[in-house]
């Protein structure tokens, strides 16, 4: 029996750390409520997206970077990363501010332990943002999607929270 199939009687607390997570990102509550260090600064616009999910991030010849097609890209990106079971990737394209909240020996825990876990991830939904969030003191503009995943025997969608770190999409999780 695979590792994958052993543990579906957790499957539902990452939903549940996940859902925790979001909410200290600010995608919960009414201004002001949100927790310490943590801000929304304005309203989401939306980012209309109907793109099929692609494996790669599309190159880009012009300083100007389609946020949809990059975001769906790196949404395949991490589902081949998570079929591979490469926790190096998964954790090179954790946010910085993630990587300095948890630390890299937590971050790799969790990614090993949890994230490699999911199967038959993909994007369900269209992209939300940017959203200006405040994240660990860092400012940060965040994207908003839906993935649906199998996870320890269960079936889930969670909402992935993605941001742009020097024209490389990069992903939150709790790493804890």
């Amino acid at each position: 029996m695979s590792r994958r199939r052993t543990w579906s009687y957790v499957g539902g607390l990452t939903a549940v750390g996940i859902v925790i997570w979001l909410g200290l990102l600010g995608t919960a509550g009414q201004p002001g409520d949100e927790p310490d260090g943590l801000a929304e600064s304005e309203p989401p616009p939306v980012v209309a997206s109907t793109l099929t999910p692609s494996t790669q991030i599309p190159a880009t010849t012009s300083t100007t970077l389609d946020p949809g097609l990059a975001i769906h890209g790196f949404i395949g990106e991490i589902a081949d990363a998570i079929d591979r079971d490469d926790v190096d990737f998964l954790y090179a394209a954790l946010h910085p501010a993630v990587q300095d909240l948890f630390g890299e020996t937590d971050c790799r825990q969790f990614i090993g332990d949890e994230v490699l876990l999911m199967e038959n991830y993909r994007l369900v939904s269209g992209i939300v943002g940017p959203v200006t969030r405040t994240v660990s003191g860092v400012t940060v503009e965040v994207y908003h999607a839906f993935a649906a995943f199998g996870f320890r025997g269960g079936q889930f969608e969670s909402e992935v929270v993605v941001a742009f770190v020097d024209g490389s999409v990069r992903w939150f999780t709790p790493c804890g």
